[in-house]
């Protein structure tokens, strides 16, 4: 019998021991995924804080370079210098509103490698000004050409009138107070 009691008490010891120890261990684990969980916490809102940032930075950048490429396109009529010629107005056009659009190619890729995703899509402006080939930049490039050769044509012929009244009045005053002619 002390026997008996003498090995209960050693296994009782041992079963105590044991459950500490495993007690120990699982309040360890528990503050351990705590932590965890506050760590993956906190780089979930650092990832949300970025991926804002990052957004926000895109729009800003589009937004940019989408106005650079209308006023590229809008401007290039007025870079049309006679001898520098059409062609290369169109051309450099062309040029800088492909580069934009490869821009936005660019950025995309690397928010949806970033990210998994593309947090907003191309807009209609952007896929319209993306979509134009070179002959859609010429043809509108010439139809500004033509709209200010006709513009011109109008202010000339307007201002030559008024200049030859104004002449004419002058030269009528002339006339009549230094020559004594009606």
């Amino acid at each position: 019998m002390k026997k008996t009691i003498i090995i209960t008490s050693i296994l009782i010891s041992i079963l105590g021991f044991g459950a500490n120890f495993i007690y120990d261990k699982f309040t360890q684990l528990n503050t351990e995924i705590s932590g965890l969980k506050t760590k993956n916490n906190t780089l979930t809102e650092k990832q949300k804080e970025i991926k804002k940032k990052i957004s926000q930075r895109k729009k800003e950048l589009f937004k940019q370079k989408l106005n650079r490429a209308k006023k590229n396109l809008a401007k290039a009529t007025a870079s049309a210098i006679p001898f520098v010629g059409t062609a290369s107005v169109v051309g450099m056009t062309y040029w800088q509103m492909k580069n934009y659009c490869n821009d936005i190619r660019e950025f995309n890729k690397f928010e949806e490698s970033v990210f998994g995703e593309i947090n907003e899509p191309m807009s209609e402006e952007e896929k319209a000004l993306c979509g134009y080939d070179y002959e859609t930049i010429e043809k509108i490039v010439l139809k500004d050409l033509n709209d200010i050769e006709v513009d011109t044509k109008d202010w000339a012929s307007k201002t030559y009138n008024e200049w030859s009244n104004n002449f004419n009045t002058e030269l009528n005053k002339i006339k009549t107070e230094y020559m004594g002619i009606k």
